[in-house]
């Protein structure tokens, strides 16, 4: 089950066939007109702004679409495609505190056949908001007088 709910500040196709591909579901009564995208419960939809009122704990990855896909696929019953800290030097070809994204069981980097998961862990919410961000901080390009409700607060809080 996906856990994170989360949106950014953009909706193209593309993005929105990455989302399929990491196994999320579209809501087909959404015709996707909106600016922005929003990933919760297993689904993506299209928003507006506003939506950051709406939903202050989401967390608002601006325009930082690698951001967002990590945060959309992270879920709790499957390691594939979800992102990976190696804790130790033990692999030729993956050093410590390397990611990775798992892979299925045919892939180079599946957990429990090809990497021995006492040598890696999960990346957190945390960690990942920390790598895919820009020096700790999210970084959003919009006009100056928007303002990102609960963003600071978030990043104050839970960083």
């Amino acid at each position: 089950m996906f856990t994170q709910h989360c949106f950014v500040r953009k909706n193209t196709p593309e993005l929105r066939n990455k989302l399929k591909k990491l196994g999320l579901r579209e809501n087909t009564l959404d015709d996707f007109s909106s600016e922005w995208l929003a990933v919760n419960y297993g689904m993506f939809i299209s928003v507006m702004p506003g939506f950051e009122n709406l939903h202050p704990n989401d967390i608002d990855c601006g325009n930082n679409e690698e951001l967002f896909l990590a945060l959309a696929a992270f879920r709790e019953d499957c390691d594939k495609q979800q992102w990976y800290v190696m804790n130790t030097d033990v692999y030729l070809d993956l050093n410590k505190g390397d990611w990775f994204r798992a892979t299925d069981i045919n892939g180079k980097y599946h957990i429990g056949t090809k990497i021995d998961p006492m040598y890696c862990h999960k990346a957190t919410i945390k960690e990942i908001i920390r790598h895919f961000s820009t020096w700790g901080r999210i970084s959003v390009q919009l006009p100056s007088d928007t303002k990102i409700k609960g963003l600071n607060s978030f990043i104050t809080n839970k960083l």
